[in-house]
């Protein structure tokens, strides 16, 4: 739970408040849903309006373009009211969490995630420490079978078999 000590509140943003900044904000651009129809089909801004579904991000972008907004802001004053805060102040509560994830070295480490637009492949699961990777290929070499190797290093055959196949 490091990621949100600092959060306020169990739930970021509602679907029943979602749907009203959204109507909200379509009414205050004067836009009709039937003048949305090229970037949101009719039905889904029925269900968003209504809070019969969930916005993703990408639909609630095409959504705010279309209505010549930024997302971040509707979903800033969808989530104070949820908090019972001024926009004002939930902008100030994350400001202060993006300080403290960019300590932690969120914003220099998402580099290496996104590269050319694209996100990079990882392999799956958690990694193994260096010295207990180098402890059971010492084994494997020393003639040990896999039962004895996961027994010796302390991590299951399943692990010391997958990186028999690796190696």
């Amino acid at each position: 739970m490091w990621l949100y000590p600092c959060f306020l509140g169990a739930i970021m943003v509602t679907r029943k408040t979602l749907a009203a900044v959204i109507r909200e904000a379509r009414a205050i651009a004067g836009t009709s849903r039937d003048q949305l129809v090229s970037k949101i089909h009719p039905n889904h801004l029925h269900n968003l309006e209504y809070a019969k579904s969930g916005a993703t991000l990408e639909k609630l972008a095409e959504l705010c373009e279309a209505l010549g907004t930024d997302p971040l802001a509707l979903l800033v004053i969808a989530s104070s009211h949820d908090l019972s805060i001024t926009p004002q102040a939930r902008l100030t509560s994350i400001s202060s969490e993006i300080d403290r994830l960019s300590d932690l070295g969120l914003v220099k480490g998402l580099a290496k995630h996104i590269q050319n637009g694209e996100l990079t492949v990882e392999r799956s699961g958690r990694s193994i420490p260096p010295e207990k990777l180098k402890a059971v290929l010492q084994c494997k070499d020393e003639g040990m079978s896999q039962k004895e190797a996961a027994e010796f290093v302390g991590v299951s055959t399943a692990t010391v078999s997958r990186i028999w196949r690796r190696t």
